[in-house]
């Protein structure tokens, strides 16, 4: 595909062996990580699911007819990930390193072909070859490598890109080559696209590379060259809505009353009213979990603070790709209410400049100015054109880097063709450049080396980050060490009060710590401030039963079993077990009779010799 027709064979060989160096450097910069433990998401959303650690569901999830049903469980809107997933535990087990040498691998082969597909536009193979070498070692994207529920990033860039090589090649072609190349391109971004909704971009891409790289067509009869190209835009066209649909009614959020462009769908799909979005899943418990509205929820609903907001953050992620540091694993962008914010105006002009840059470089240095493009048009997804939960993640620039080192390669290589001094100069700066992102990237993999050091690297960036202090307070929890697992909790509802999910934790851990009274006060404010909320009311209950106080337990009990239609079996067994000890004996039998139903296991708790309650874990 990178390689020419003709090429001599000794040429050839040259280019192979860069590709492969280029995958070997890229696999032993991360080589490192490989005994590292799962972080972050990787423990709900990926080991955390008893579906992804059975080998036997593979072929359950390639099932063709999922395009058709809704899999219950999470990321099944993105199937290219989950059977990415499953083979990973096919072939290990379980393994947690399995898992991680797979994403090395696909970050890897991501690099080889940047430099496959900047040579495919350019003809250059200095430039080409810088960019695949900057894409490789980028500090920025540590994140997406390292925590490997994010490979659906490392997948869908892959594939847009042998997707966008697989169509430049068919337009260089004719007759059955043509065809072929391009139903490979086709089926390329049908695979990007099952691994993440960011290669929805692609065909925008590649007709901004049409634009930057008019490929000259070969001679063929005429008639001939017309129908394959209109059924591959087709194919194309009739993709993105195909996927939108398939996605919206598998993401999990609810996008009722919010003015982006998924609204009205989401609207008449989820049924409900206008509210901020919402992530509802099963927890084990069989409740509801929700998750509450985060410190920035007001850019959900209010399009002006979404844009000046998002406009923000965007500013930072060019500082990002060309100042990569520092890095932090979870973000709290704060919400801008006026235009008159220094680096609000400062993200304004960068990017007013990186479109003038774009524009100007379109004849004299064409892959830079497509690079630059294809860095704006791959962040469209996250830019607040559809509601997203987290407003900032570094895993975001992945896509979007892959240009940014086109345009960074094309600029070296073109300062090096200057003159002598300029080529000194350039040898210098782009051996420096690429030593200090090596560096950078060698220091950031060892934040990954413990949920603990993962942790307090974001803390040291950033403490108003709410999550972070959480997370710190599980780590320190279970490393015994309640003093600063306590600590950690405060500081968490300090900075984000209505963190429904802290104050949950932070009462079972208060409860197991025997102070029942504190719990039970966290548990009757969180009442105040999610009212009818189930699991608070469950939670409530159980602490009250633990208390000894089955007569004030019954209120929030039924309540919870109101709230989930009485199809809660933990809600079910703690009301039956509060009206026995409060000696209400026909309540009592009819709600064991009702659980016997639902849950056998628990109804003969409940009627056994000395039933105790049951602590409930909600996330």
């Amino acid at each position: 595909m990178m390689q020419q027709i003709g090429a001599p064979p000794r040429v050839r060989w040259v280019r192979i062996a860069l590709l492969l160096g280029l995958w070997a450097g890229a696999m032993l910069l991360y080589a490192g990580t490989l005994r590292n433990p799962p972080v972050w998401d990787d423990h709900n959303v990926l080991f955390g699911q008893g579906f992804l650690m059975d080998c036997r569901n593979l072929p359950t999830a390639a099932n063709p007819a999922n395009f058709f049903r809704i899999l219950p469980v999470r990321n099944a809107a993105r199937p290219g990930w989950l059977v990415s997933a499953l083979m990973d535990t096919c072939l290990g087990g379980g393994q947690v390193v399995v898992y991680r040498l797979d994403s090395i691998f696909w970050h890897a082969v991501g690099a080889m072909l940047v430099l496959a597909l900047g040579w495919s536009l350019s003809q250059n193979l200095v430039a080409s070859l810088l960019a695949g070498v900057l894409f490789a070692v980028h500090p920025v994207h540590t994140e997406t490598v390292n925590i490997i529920s994010f490979r659906g990033d490392l997948l869908a860039l892959a594939f847009m890109l042998l997707s966008f090589i697989f169509y430049r090649e068919g337009d260089r072609r004719n007759g059955w080559a043509r065809r072929a190349c391009w139903t490979a391109s086709l089926v390329g971004f049908f695979t990007a696209l099952s691994a993440k909704e960011m290669a929805i971009t692609l065909p925008l891409l590649l007709v901004i590379g049409c634009l930057y790289f008019p490929t000259p067509r070969p001679q063929a009869a005429a008639g001939v060259r017309v129908w394959p190209r209109r059924v591959l835009w087709g194919s194309f066209a009739l993709l993105v809505p195909l996927y939108l649909v398939f996605h919206t009614l598998r993401s999990g959020y609810v996008m009722a009353g919010h003015q982006d462009i998924l609204s009205f769908w989401g609207a008449k799909t989820a049924g409900s009213p206008a509210r901020s979005p919402r992530l509802r899943y099963a927890s084990k418990d069989g409740m509801s979990a929700k998750l509450e509205d985060p410190p920035w929820h007001q850019v959900y609903a209010d399009r002006r603070l979404r844009f000046l907001t998002m406009s923000r953050v965007f500013g930072s992620y060019l500082r990002l790709l060309a100042w990569p540091w520092p890095l932090q694993g979870d973000y709290s962008p704060p919400v801008l209410h006026s235009w008159r914010h220094a680096g609000l105006l400062a993200s304004w002009a960068a990017w007013l400049l990186l479109f003038a840059a774009a524009w100007k470089l379109r004849h004299r240095l064409p892959m830079a100015g497509f690079g630059l493009m294809w860095t704006a048009t791959a962040l469209l997804p996250v830019s607040g054109m559809v509601v997203l939960r987290n407003l900032q993640a570094e895993r975001y620039l992945y896509v979007a880097s892959a240009g940014f080192c086109l345009a960074l390669g094309a600029l070296l290589a073109w300062a090096g063709r200057l003159g002598a001094w300029q080529r000194r100069v350039f040898v210098t700066a782009t051996a420096l450049l690429v030593l200090s992102w090596v560096s950078l990237t060698l220091a950031r993999n060892r934040d990954y080396r413990s949920e603990l050091a993962y942790f307090r690297a974001t803390e040291n960036v950033d403490g108003s980050v709410a999550r972070v202090h959480l997370a710190l307070a599980g780590v320190y929890e279970g490393l015994r060490q309640p003093a600063a697992a306590e600590a950690e909790f405060r500081t968490a509802l300090s900075l984000w009060p209505r963190y429904r999910k802290a104050q949950l934790l932070f009462a079972g851990f208060l409860m197991d710590k025997g102070r029942a009274r504190e719990s039970e006060a966290l548990l009757r404010s969180a009442g105040v401030l999610f009212p009818g909320d189930p699991v608070i009311a469950l939670r409530l209950g159980v602490c009250l039963l633990e208390q000894g106080r089955a007569g004030p337990a019954m209120e929030p009990l039924r309540q919870a079993l109101e709230e989930t239609n009485w199809a809660s079996p933990l809600a079910l067994y703690h009301l039956a077990l509060a009206c026995r000890q409060a000696g209400r004996q026909a309540e009592f039998r009819k709600l064991e009779e009702r659980l016997r139903l639902t849950s056998p296991e628990l109804a003969n708790l409940v009627g056994g010799g000395n039933p105790r309650p049951v602590r409930p874990t909600f996330f």
